[in-house]
């Protein structure tokens, strides 16, 4: 998709558009901007898209790291900072596999863990083991790359560590889509007045709230 949008760019164009379907969240990484749709289709149970909503919308609006880590940028392997901003390239890319050698005691003193790859269910379910010990904030590359199911998704931002992104994301809109494939459809309005209230934000009906100009 990168290379696509890259082709396009060299022609004159007012706006590339990229349909994200299917829980390609990972294509929110390379626009300039991101409208989050919440559909009905993920299951039938309202209050679970509910939920889930909220929880990506918080994925989404992660906090950007301080200036003082954009020397991680430059790392491709896992690596640890301490106190000092003095980085520990751990030697390997990704957590998959390699979680134990995370959980060492020697370290517990590290101030962040920077994860260049994805966050997994494994690993949440480590660090939750031992929230007591690790204090370590973590830092991603984007928001994109936590990758939980929604138990530990929630998990995680209940933790005492905060979760810092290399690249944020620009979320402009959230909508909804009340009718699913699967052949039922929330209240409309229900729907949309529950998403408000959890979210803040005004939430947009994408089958009615179209203005043309």
């Amino acid at each position: 998709m990168e290379k696509i949008v890259n082709i396009l760019r060299k022609y004159t164009l007012k706006n590339i558009f990229i349909d994200g379907a299917f829980f390609r969240h990972s294509l929110a990484k390379i626009s300039e901007a991101t409208i989050f749709v919440v559909g009905a289709n993920l299951t039938n149970n309202i209050d679970k898209v509910i939920d889930y909503a909220a929880l990506t919308s918080k994925k989404f609006k992660l906090e950007k790291a301080d200036n003082k880590l954009e020397k991680l940028a430059e790392h491709t392997n896992v690596c640890f900072v301490n106190e000092h901003n003095q980085i520990r390239d751990l030697g390997f890319d990704s957590i998959i596999g390699n979680t134990e050698k995370i959980f060492m005691e020697d370290n517990k003193k590290y101030r962040y863990l920077y994860l260049p790859k994805s966050l997994s269910n494994d690993f949440l379910l480590k660090l939750v083991e031992h929230r007591r010990d690790y204090k370590f904030d973590i830092v991603l590359n984007s928001p994109v790359s936590i990758q939980l199911n929604l138990d530990n998704l929630n998990n995680l931002f209940k933790l005492k560590n905060k979760v810092l992104v290399m690249n944020s994301i620009n979320l402009v809109a959230i909508c909804l889509n009340p009718v699913s494939s699967r052949g039922y459809e929330f209240n409309k309005k229900e729907f949309k007045e529950k998403l408000e209230n959890i979210l803040g934000v005004e939430v947009f009906n994408v089958l009615e709230e179209v203005t043309y100009e």
